[in-house]
């Protein structure tokens, strides 16, 4: 009789419930993480390189090296 209470008890608990809906709501939030960073991670990389040209092909001018420098 005590183990049909037990075994009644914990099919009627909805505690275990509540950790399956944030396992599915934790797994959803880091799917769609995971599918906006594949979608926009070309084109965010694409203006990093051309962030990373226009930076290399510019001459910062500095105080004290003989380059005409402003005298930051």
């Amino acid at each position: 009789m005590c183990v049909f209470k037990a075994s009644d008890r914990f099919v009627q608990s909805e505690d275990g419930a509540v950790s399956v809906d944030w396992v599915l709501l934790s797994a959803f939030c880091i799917g769609i993480g995971l599918a906006v960073t594949f979608s926009l991670g070309t084109s965010v990389s694409d203006y990093g390189v051309e962030i990373d040209t226009t930076m290399t092909e510019r001459s910062i001018p500095t105080y004290g090296t003989g380059d005409g420098g402003a005298g930051l």
